[in-house]
């Protein structure tokens, strides 16, 4: 309770708001059910800040609270057609921050527009009961974004796949999983986006260029000013973007032909990789190793007040402190950052590396 105290305020605060939660965070840490998603939540919070999970941990702690708001929202929308919430991104594969968005689509089965009306209006209740639950539900990764339908049938996903779809879409399906609705329509989701985001043959070279152009694009255009990159740790040089791409790309490249490497989750995914030869033993460790130490230094950001963090603060007692969070107890700034910009270096080189091999 102690480490909450001192490195969470958002958390403090839900536990004064309803102080029985007090008791059920104290049942929780010895091995009772919390009593709820809110307080699901502080036990991870709590459990992350004492520094008893790993950022794998801590991201499927986080996940196991996040389906559970979203069931919720499913039985409260009442949805009258088959219907199914798909998470993508952080959300699919089980790896939230503390901050994290929760990227999902909406799938129904159905035909003609008076289906698509009902499905949107459940998609519209899901995600205000799931804002209201104190998340941020996001659905922008849909087919067509923002101008596009909330709601989309099975059929027309498939239509939208094989006939608009660009490359970049493809890849995001590559963490497609049934989250809450209707299991049958949920897994028939999971199977369709998988031949997808596997091509049986690969990647050409080309789908490698535009693959990596971007990558490029994202760190030039979202990383202001630019040489700010290097402290950007969610998509700037050697960030969990790196990381991201890296095995994306090599889960594209052979997970088609191989499917026992398929994954979610990144740090699985890369020991698969590995175990099957499709990447080098130093790359494996390096781009796990940023991913371990990024995703620990996004959420020790972001368990104060739970809001987005994507780059180190630049204020030196910040940085201090953030360090002493971290547990760099000797010289704690400068220690940080030299383990920074020694884990960021080798990971950008490992991203390098594995983009040369595809296009050699």
């Amino acid at each position: 309770m102690a480490h909450l105290a001192a490195a969470s305020s958002f958390a403090t605060d839900l536990l004064v708001a309803e102080p029985d939660r007090i008791l059920a965070l104290s049942g929780s840490l010895f091995g009772a059910p919390a009593v709820d998603s809110q307080a699901q939540l502080v036990e991870a919070v709590a459990r992350t800040a004492a520094r008893e999970l790993t950022p794998r941990e801590t991201g499927e702690a986080i996940a196991a609270v996040a389906y559970r708001v979203i069931e919720e929202a499913v039985a409260a929308a009442e949805p009258d057609l088959p219907f199914a919430v798909v998470g993508l991104g952080k959300l699919g594969a089980k790896e939230l921050n503390v901050a994290s968005d929760l990227d999902v689509v909406f799938v129904y089965e159905g035909e003609g527009p008076d289906d698509l009306v009902r499905a949107t209006a459940a998609a519209e209740r899901v995600m205000r009961h799931v804002h209201e639950a104190g998340w941020e539900p996001d659905a922008d990764l849909r087919p067509e974004g923002r101008s596009g339908p909330l709601a989309r049938s099975m059929a027309g996903f498939l239509e939208y796949w094989e006939r608009y779809a660009d490359p970049w879409e493809f890849q995001s399906l590559l963490r497609a999983r049934h989250v809450a609705g209707d299991p049958d329509l949920g897994r028939r989701f999971e199977l369709n986006a998988a031949d997808f985001a596997y091509p049986p043959d690969g990647l050409t070279l080309d789908r490698v260029v535009e693959v990596r152009r971007m990558r490029d694009r994202i760190e030039r255009e979202r990383v202001r000013p630019l040489e700010a990159s290097r402290f950007h740790f969610k998509l700037g040089h050697g960030s969990l973007a790196d990381v991201q791409f890296a095995v994306e790309l090599s889960l594209m490249r052979f997970g088609g032909a191989d499917p026992d490497i398929r994954s979610r989750r990144t740090l699985e995914a890369i020991e698969k990789l590995a175990a099957a030869r499709h990447l080098e033993d130093q790359v494996a460790r390096d781009l796990a190793e940023a991913f371990v130490f990024l995703s620990e230094l996004k959420n020790a950001l972001e368990m104060d007040r739970r809001v987005h963090a994507e780059a180190v603060p630049a204020a030196p007692a910040e940085q201090t402190a953030l360090a002493r969070r971290l547990g760099f107890e000797e010289y704690p700034r400068q220690a940080f950052l030299e383990r920074y910009l020694h884990v960021s270096r080798r990971c950008r080189r490992a991203m390098e590396r594995v983009f040369a091999q595809a296009l050699a």
